[in-house]
C-alpha cells in the first residue's frame, strides 16, 4: 500500500502541521537484517573523477520507529551489499536504520574506487496518531471491520460550477496508530456549502447532519491491499455527523455514513477523536479562513481523480 500521510497532512482539520508523540528515550539505533560486520569508517576514501555512487533510501520521512532501508548502486548495478552506508559521516553496519530521536539525518553511501554518493536526508518524526482514541467500524459488501483512529480533513473550497462554492471534505478511519501502514483504512469524500465575498472564503459550513454531498469513496484498503477502482467514484450516499465537536481539543465526532451502488455497499460509522490530541482544538474552518485558497471546479475534479490515481499506483 502506498503511503498515504501526505492525503491526510494536506489541510487537516487543523491549520498546523500534523506531528506529534510516541517517543522512547532509548535515542538513535540502527537495524540491520543483514550487517555488515566490517564497516569502512572512512566517510570520504574517494573523492575523485570517478563514477559516482547513486543513493537512494525507501522513505524521507518516517515516524519513530520505523525503518528506513537504502539503497546504492553504481552505474546501474546494485552494490547495497559491498557499499558502506553513513548517517551523519559515521559508518553503519548493513543498509537500515531507524531511531526513537526526532530529527534529520544525512545520509551518504561509498564504495571502493568511485566517488560518494551525494547526500539524502531522511527525517524521523513523532508519530501523531498514535494517542487518537476512537471507536467504529466500517462494513463493506456485508464484512465488518473494526476501526479506532479518524482524521477529518479540509481539502479546500471549491467554484461548483453552478454559481457557488463548497468546502470539500474527506473523513478518514483506520485500524492501529498509523494510517500509512495500516491494512485496514477507509476514506470517504463529500462537500458541504461554502460562501465567497470578493474572492475571498468568507464562511463554509462544517459537516452536520443534513448539508453534506457526497462525492465519492476516495481509499479503501482492506487486509493490507488497496480495492479502489473506478466503479467507486459512483454511488451515492448518506453523510450524517449526529455530533462533531470543534471547539475541544482534540476535536471529536459521531457520525454515520453509508454509500451503495451497484458494484458496492459499505457503511462507516465512527465515535471519537478526529484529529491528533496535540493539534491544539483550534479549527481552520473558522481561525485561519482567510488562508483557504479558492479553486475552479476544474481543479475540483482533478484533484478527486488524483486522489483515486494515489491510491492505485
Amino acid at each position: 500500500m502506498k503511503k498515504i500521510i501526505y492525503s491526510l497532512a494536506i489541510l487537516a482539520l487543523f491549520s498546523q502541521t500534523i506531528a506529534s508523540c510516541s517517543s522512547d528515550d532509548n535515542g538513535t539505533e540502527n537495524v540491520n537484517p543483514d550487517p555488515n560486520p566490517n564497516p569502512n569508517p572512512n566517510p570520504n576514501p574517494n573523492p575523485g573523477t570517478e563514477s559516482q555512487v547513486q543513493l537512494s533510501a525507501s522513505a524521507e520521512t518516517l515516524y519513530l520507529g520505523e525503518t528506513v532501508t537504502f539503497t546504492a548502486t553504481l552505474d546501474g548495478q546494485d552494490i547495497t551489499n559491498e557499499a558502506t552506508f553513513y548517517i551523519d559521516d559515521v559508518a553503519i553496519s548493513g543498509n537500515t536504520f531507524t531511531t526513537n530521536e526526532e530529527g534529520s539525518f544525512l545520509v551518504h553511501a561509498s564504495y571502493p574506487n568511485a566517488q560518494n554518493s551525494q547526500y539524502v536526508q531522511v527525517t524521523f518524526e513523532a508519530n501523531p496518531f498514535e494517542n487518537l482514541v476512537g471507536q467504529g467500524n466500517f462494513i463493506y459488501n456485508g464484512t465488518s471491520y473494526e476501526l479506532n483512529g479518524a482524521l477529518l480533513s479540509l481539502q479546500g473550497v471549491y467554484d461548483d460550477n453552478n454559481g457557488g462554492y463548497t468546502a470539500w471534505w474527506i473523513q478518514y478511519g483506520w485500524s492501529g496508530n498509523n494510517p500509512n501502514t495500516t491494512n485496514t483504512l477507509i476514506a470517504v469524500s463529500f462537500d458541504t456549502p461554502a460562501t465567497v465575498v470578493g474572492n475571498q472564503v468568507t464562511d463554509y459550513v462544517l459537516p452536520d447532519a443534513n448539508q453534506n454531498v457526497y462525492y465519492s469513496i476516495i481509499g479503501l484498503v482492506i487486509n493490507g491491499s488497496s480495492l479502489l477502482t473506478e466503479q467507486y467514484l459512483d454511488g451515492t450516499g448518506s453523510i450524517i455527523y449526529n455530533n462533531l465537536q470543534t471547539s475541544s481539543s482534540p476535536v471529536t465526532a459521531d457520525f454515520n455514513i453509508s454509500v451503495t451502488s451497484p458494484v458496492h455497499n459499505l457503511t462507516f460509522n465512527y465515535i471519537g477523536m478526529v484529529t491528533p490530541p496535540t493539534s491544539g482544538g483550534k479549527p481552520a474552518a473558522k481561525s485561519a479562513i482567510k488562508d483557504v485558497k479558492i479553486k475552479s471546479y476544474k481543479e475540483l475534479q482533478a484533484d478527486k481523480i488524483a486522489f483515486y490515481k494515489n491510491f492505485n499506483r
